[in-house]
């Protein structure tokens, strides 16, 4: 008589739906909208303690955020045909790319007007806030441990 030996899976990560490998996407990519952010206030500060030689750094880090704000839009509605259900999240990061363009116009106008630099700091802070939270909500929707709750936000599986 034969013996039998019975297969077993292969451990590891099993590969990632077009939905998953989306909202993956979208959270590194907000992240890393978020920490541009952050390092633009943190290189601001630097600057406006007289290290001015970071002018340059700043200006190039203002003009890199919007492109790879764009490239997430993209990924955005890309996603957004495969799971119609997150439009929200499309649309949030539609707004912040808005939001992000005006912020960089505003920067470079402000050298010559004060008036602007009083928008272009709460502007910033406000683009951290949105970023975050896209990236936390891509990271709460692809995880298993969390599901929408239709029109309340998230909750934790039972």
């Amino acid at each position: 008589m034969p013996v039998r030996i019975p297969v077993l899976p292969l451990r590891g990560r099993r590969k990632a739906g077009p939905k998953e490998s989306g909202l993956r996407w979208l959270e590194f990519g907000s992240t890393a909208v978020a920490l541009g952010v952050l390092a633009q206030a943190t290189l601001a500060g630097q600057i406006l303690t007289g290290r001015h030689w970071l002018v340059a750094t700043h200006r190039i880090l203002a003009e890199v955020l919007p492109v790879l704000a764009a490239g997430l839009v993209l990924l955005g509605w890309k996603q957004r045909m495969i799971d119609p259900a997150r439009a929200w999240l499309v649309w949030s990061l539609s707004a912040a790319l808005v939001v992000l363009v005006a912020q960089t116009g505003l920067g470079f106008v402000g050298r010559s007007s004060p008036a602007a630099i009083a928008i272009h700091v709460p502007l910033g802070v406000a683009l951290l806030g949105i970023y975050v939270v896209v990236a936390t909500a891509a990271r709460a929707l692809r995880s298993p441990g969390w599901r929408r709750a239709r029109g309340h936000g998230f909750e934790v599986a039972s």
